[in-house]
């Protein structure tokens, strides 16, 4: 009786150590967390700011982000910050590779087809889930300018939509793209960032 008990005993042993082999030590092995993978969701903003913007399409400002994670694009919203005076100027553009969307194509232009916007400055996040297009952002900011969340580009002269980039991939180096299209007033890219995965229809 006592040698059967003893040859189960050693066999329990056996399988707990074969068990315990089979699991992942230290992060090795397969990553852990629940079974239906959830998209990323987070927020990346640009160190290469602070860059005057040329007057008069002289130049452009190309500011750089490069983003260390792999992930499809899922819901993309951008934000940027921008001192300008005569924000009616300004074209602003984020690219890489196949992803191309014009954030922002001289506000108020469609109201005012010499000029766009009077006012200073631009603090704004483009969404699809804004309530208005940042054409129609005049004197929303403190200065005349452009404060608030809205929807990319002119739905007139130039359509724009953030879900324009879902599926594509998230890693690599994103390109800001500033330019000033009329002569007289100048400003600086003070910040911009890309969040993903916030919720909403997309965008």
């Amino acid at each position: 009786m006592m040698k059967k008990l003893a040859l189960v005993l050693i066999a329990i042993m056996l399988c707990g150590i074969a068990f315990a082999e089979e699991k992942p030590i230290d992060g090795v092995g397969e990553r852990m967390g629940p079974p239906d993978h959830q998209p990323l969701v987070g927020t990346w903003c640009s160190t290469d700011v602070g860059q005057s913007i040329p007057d008069a399409d002289s130049g452009a400002v190309v500011s750089m982000l490069s983003i260390p994670d792999s992930e499809a694009i899922d819901n993309l919203d951008v934000s940027v910050q921008i001192t300008h005076t005569w924000i009616g100027d300004l074209r602003v553009l984020l690219s890489k590779g196949a992803c191309n969307i014009n954030l922002i194509h001289r506000p108020g232009i469609n109201e005012d087809a010499c000029c766009g916007c009077s006012g200073d400055d631009i603090d704004v996040v483009l969404d699809d889930d804004g309530a208005t297009s940042v054409e129609d952002s005049c004197e929303t900011g403190p200065n005349g300018g452009a404060q608030g969340t809205f929807t990319p580009g002119d739905p007139i002269f130039l359509p724009a939509a953030m879900s324009d980039c879902d599926g594509q991939e998230l890693q690599g180096d994103w390109q800001l793209i500033v330019t000033d299209g009329a002569a007289g007033d100048t400003g600086t890219l003070d910040g911009w960032c890309m969040m993903t995965g916030g919720g909403g229809d997309g965008g």
